[in-house]
């Protein structure tokens, strides 16, 4: 408990440090750690620090499903809790389907996992949809319904409008993947900032809190990350670095491996298989078990349960009531046995290296770790890397075989004598593993916390202190396209031409580049393809399938028109046609723009061959496009091409005529069109009917909320009217016909609400019988609380008579009076007229029956209280009466 509560304060004392005044009171951000299982959010908003989100149960994470049952939705726990009595209806894991299509390996592991949920094919073929009533819906938009859900309950936790946000998702994810988690977070109505890799948004967590720590010598930590659905390694680099106000400190990813298939979920699902086994031997039924999708959904449960107990434990007994045929199950398992469970896992994820010469080529080459959950770059371009800190993440790691093995490995303790050309690397790894396995994160909350850091420096209403962050390219991305080079004789041939524009283990966010296609005079297209992925091994091959196959094609259209509207031959001269492309924050590639681009010649007719426009043409031409080849990428500045008009030699007397021969940049800006083949992306118009499914649901649910809240309060409100009844001061205050209606009210309401009522009555039904209920109490309420309030009102206003009455008769007792004779005359007549129509109301109360309605009110008491003493001082300051 110590321990949380140094946490928690260390984490306000470094954003009070970290976060300037906010901007502008209205801003707030939010991180949301998008993981197979859970979801945690981080919240920052003005004059608040950092914080977990708090979801609507009060817990700090919250389970990644939802429910949809008879057109209810639920999420979180609410959807968890009903997994074991409805689990074709409660929809989890939902990362592993995103842009996959249905014969995929991910959807086909999916499919088996949990056999009770419909999975069908889109209708486009190249993704899935859930068949829920008579209503499919595909991933991308359940995706939205979590997000939404999270939204609502972060703007509730918060107070105010939430918008902009820090999604956390695995590195693994490639083009396809992140664009879908785009368009669900779009439908989902938030302002995305960017899509950061799960191990950066920890390494940024861990440097922000050590920022002192860092230097100009390089440190770097190892983040291994065992999640529910996979495992990924990331390596990283703490640096000062180069800033525009000096040095700032920067985190640099080195390199990335991963296992999309490996994770706790697998265990799980071993251990609920084991205790199916352990059932059958020990309890006979008539159907088997795992016919039964509740009975499965139970052992699931409790299979998760006993995976942790026995993280802690060696033994234990798994235990479920009614687990099938009314069987109370009860077995032994013990940590040995769960041990063997896993030992393929263990194998098989790249904690051990093998003893063949090639297993160790694979694992330890210069193209790295990427083959298992060990990354790249522990040995790069024959260069051996220091790791200075290990530290395990995820729940799969407090697993203590994992622990077991990966502290194995990491002190070199199960590596075979070296062999060859690799026995310095083996040598070098073991000598610098040689240290504990670290826990200083907080390994639940330290994605959602360095994406919220994230989200504080890119979000408009906060200013941070700079820290630097470049993530690494595992997915180097290539263009082809056919150039096409007409001859002398007219002959038109074509070449394939293949350029290299992100490479593997370059960093991102990128500058700007830019390929300019020059043999094109026509609409054409192009290709974008991933290219050099032998850095990965058959396995992870596999389980990309199409993702990698191609990335997309890309149609420029609107040259030709350019061509015959904006240029004409005589005047200028045809460069090209220029595509910017950006990596950006997110790992997207981004088409930023297409142009034709072409020299004008101002103040000139025409351009020959020869002369000055020859000479500048040539020079901008060259500039434009490859000094090589056709589709060479350049580093993009649009100043510099704006200079590159200008002569190499300004040195001419004649400044007037050397003006009106400096040729300028004509562009025109081009349509571009992008088609991906291998995976479905929401259109506009799939991304507007998107919003309309969440709008509809979100309709139906608010007038269900309006519903439930106006029937608690009826049945509530019945409750208190029979309570009432049954009070003396109700029973002394009310007549018996009174007290007859209103008992014969509440009977009806009661046997209303049992009997017919449905979910389809109206909100209104059950508000007319709520009104008509509070109109018959209203007189008796009245008389009650007039009894508890008249007499302190009375008191009131005879103390303020008798106060008066002494200050008129004090004031004019001797010749040097304190009032006007005239005024104070006026004032005693008001006095009396007051004290006449007090006593006149009192006696008709007097007269008046408790259950009878009252003579004399409150409100008429405090009204002219109120007179009296506005009359009091007008009297007192000396102001004509008659202005009352």
């Amino acid at each position: 408990m110590g321990d949380v509560r140094w946490r928690t304060l260390s984490l306000a004392a470094v954003l009070l440090t970290l976060m300037s005044a906010p901007v502008d009171s209205s801003f707030g951000a939010m991180s949301i750690d998008l993981g197979s299982q859970f979801l945690k959010v981080g919240l920052v908003k003005p004059g608040v620090p950092m914080e977990i989100v708090l979801n609507k149960e009060s817990q700090r994470k919250t389970p990644n499903v939802l429910s949809i049952r008879n057109g209810e939705r639920l999420f979180g726990d609410a959807a968890q809790g009903l997994a074991v009595r409805y689990p074709a209806s409660v929809y989890g894991h939902l990362l592993d389907l995103v842009a996959k299509h249905i014969d995929h390996p991910s959807v086909k592991v999916f499919r088996q996992r949990f056999p009770h949920l419909a999975v069908e094919k889109h209708i486009n073929e190249s993704s899935v949809v859930f068949p829920i009533g008579d209503t499919t819906y595909p991933v991308e938009t359940l995706l939205a319904m979590i997000l939404t859900n999270v939204r609502e309950f972060t703007e509730a936790f918060a107070e105010m409008s939430i918008r902009d946000v820090v999604i956390s998702l695995p590195a693994y994810f490639t083009q396809a993947e992140r664009l879908v988690i785009e368009k669900a977070a779009e439908i989902a109505k938030l302002n995305l900032l960017q899509l950061l890799n799960d191990g950066t948004a920890a390494a940024l967590n861990y440097g922000v809190f050590r920022r002192k720590e860092i230097t100009e010598k390089p440190q770097r930590l190892l983040i291994y990350d065992m999640g529910a659905a996979k495992t990924i390694a990331t390596l990283v680099e703490y640096k000062l670095a180069k800033a525009k106000y000096g040095k700032e400190p920067k985190v640099t990813v080195l390199g990335v491996g991963f296992d999309r298939t490996l994770g706790g979920l697998e265990m799980t699902l071993r251990l609920r298989d084991l205790l199916v086994t352990k059932f059958n031997e020990h309890y006979k039924t008539k159907k088997a078990i795992t016919t039964s999708e509740k009975a499965m959904a139970k052992l699931f449960k409790e299979a998760e349960r006993l995976k942790q107990v026995l993280s802690a434990n060696p033994d234990h007994y798994a235990q479920i009531e009614s687990v099938h045929e009314d069987i109370d199950m009860r077995v032994h398992v013990t940590r040995e046995e769960f041990n063997k469970l896993i030992d393929d896992l263990i194998e098989t994820s790249g904690f051990a290296c093998g003893s063949s010469s090639e297993n160790r080529r694979a694992d330890f080459g210069p193209i790295g770790l990427s083959f298992s959950p060990l990354p790249t770059s522990l040995y790069v371009e024959n260069v051996i890397l220091k790791v200075d800190q290990v530290v395990l993440m995820g729940a799969g790691t407090r697993v203590p075989r994992v622990q077991e093995e990966l502290q194995k490995f990491i002190c070199g303790l199960i590596l075979a004598p070296p062999v060859e050309e690799y026995s310095t690397t083996l040598i070098a790894v073991q000598l610098c593993f040689s240290k504990e396995l670290g826990r200083f994160l907080n390994t639940d909350e330290a994605i959602a916390m360095g994406a919220l850091f994230q989200a504080a420096h890119l979000s408009k209403g906060f200013k941070v202190k700079p820290f630097g962050v470049e993530e690494l390219v595992i997915f180097p991305v290539q263009v082809n396209f056919i150039s096409k080079q007409k001859q002398e004789n007219g002959e038109v041939i074509e070449k394939p031409i293949t350029r290299q524009l992100f490479q593997f283990k370059s960093k991102y966010p990128t500058t700007k580049k830019t390929i300019t296609f020059t043999s094109y005079t026509d609409d054409f297209s192009f290709d974008l393809n991933y290219s050099g992925l032998k850095h990965f091994n058959e396995q992870q091959i596999k389980e990309f399938d199409s993702l990698v196959s191609h990335l997309n094609k890309v149609s420029i259209s609107g040259v030709a028109k350019a061509l015959a509207e904006k240029y004409k031959p005589e005047q200028t001269e045809f460069v090209g046609v220029k595509v910017a492309f950006q990596l950006d924050l997110s790992g997207i590639l981004r088409i930023e723009k297409a142009e034709a681009l072409a020299l004008v010649l101002a103040g000139r007719d025409g351009g020959g061959a020869n002369g000055l426009l020859s000479s500048i043409t040539k020079t901008i031409t060259g500039f434009f496009s490859s000094k090589t080849e056709e589709g060479e990428p350049t580093e993009s500045d649009d100043k510099k091409e704006e200079d590159a008009v200008e002569t190499k030699n300004g040195t001419s007397t004649d400044a007037t005529k050397e003006k009106s021969t400096i040729p300028e940049v004509s562009k025109v800006t081009l349509k571009i069109k992008q088609m991906y083949t291998t995976a479905h992306l929401m259109s506009k118009q799939d991304v507007a009917g998107a919003k309309k499914i969440l709008e509809q649901f979100e309709k139906r649910e608010r007038h269900a909320r309006e519903r439930a809240a106006a029937e608690n309060e009826l049945e509530g409100y019945a409750f208190e009217v029979s309570q009432l009844l049954e009070e003396e001061e109700y029973v002394k205050h009310s007549t018996e016909e009174e007290r007859n209606k209103l008992t014969e009210l509440v009977k009806s309401i009661r046997s209303w609400l049992e009997d017919e009522t449905t979910p389809d009555t109206k909100t209104s039904e059950f508000t007319k019988r709520h009104v008509a209920l509070q109109t018959l109490l209203r007189p008796i309420k009245k008389r009650v609380e007039e009894v508890k309030t008249l007499g302190p009102a009375l008191n009131n206003l005879e103390s303020m008579l008798n106060s008066s009455r002494i200050m008129v008769k004090m004031g004019g007792d001797d010749e040097k009076s304190l009032f006007n004779k005239s005024d104070a005359d006026a004032f005693g007549k008001k006095l009396d007229k007051l004290a006449t129509w007090l006593t006149e109301k009192k006696e008709a109360q007097a007269k008046r029956k408790p259950n009878e309605d009252p003579a004399l009110t409150t409100s008429e008491v405090t009204a002219k209280s109120y007179t009296s003493r506005a009359i009091y001082e007008h009297f007192v300051n000396h102001d004509p009466l008659n202005l009352l």
